[in-house]
């Protein structure tokens, strides 16, 4: 159940899924674009691999997951206190902290830049003072509730991120192939 759970998550809630990255790495000033490519897969590798593998192998080391009605961070809490005594949990707030931040100021910019995409700079405003509404919503709101909104809104930038994906594969593929050929 929880291997289907994580593989299903992963696939949909997976940042690369929607390629908000590719706003900040498309901005990158370089002559090779492949190359920035392959820095870009280093993002996922880092926190996918990396950190939440760390946070499930403490979970799992600690037990907690075993008898705890626990979900999220306060399962997270849970077992970072008992396998950290005493700096654990601060440790987790931290991370926590610097996580929340930067996801409010990234996902800030890239809906920003959509929104101009779509609707024109002139009208950035409606979209920042939506942008605040929805902080406020979610700091008000239950997790269940926000976890189905963001799969919703996940499922929707699928749609045109793979089709835009599958129509520039040819491109990439020269691109790679080229690149790749001036190494040898």
């Amino acid at each position: 159940m929880c291997i289907v759970a994580s593989v299903i998550l992963g696939g949909i809630k997976r940042i690369a899924t929607v390629a908000t990255k590719v706003m900040a790495h498309g901005s990158a000033k370089t002559n090779e674009p492949v190359k920035e490519g392959l820095v870009a897969v280093l993002g996922p590798a880092i926190d996918t691999l990396l950190v939440c593998t760390a946070t499930a192998f403490i979970i799992l080391i600690s037990g907690v997951w075993q008898g705890t009605e626990a979900e999220g961070v306060n399962l997270s809490a849970q077992a970072f206190d008992i396998t950290m005594p005493g700096v654990g949990p601060y440790l987790l707030i931290l991370c926590v902290v610097f996580f929340s931040i930067s996801t409010i100021f990234t996902q800030a910019f890239y809906g920003g830049q959509c929104f101009a995409f779509l609707f024109g700079r002139k009208r950035i405003r409606l979209y920042q003072y939506f942008y605040l509404l929805a902080i406020l919503f979610a700091a008000t709101a239950t997790v269940s509730e926000i976890i189905n909104i963001i799969d919703g809104a996940y499922a929707l930038m699928a749609i045109p991120t793979m089709t835009s994906a599958l129509l520039l594969a040819p491109k990439v593929r020269a691109a790679a192939k080229d690149y790749f050929a001036r190494l040898k």
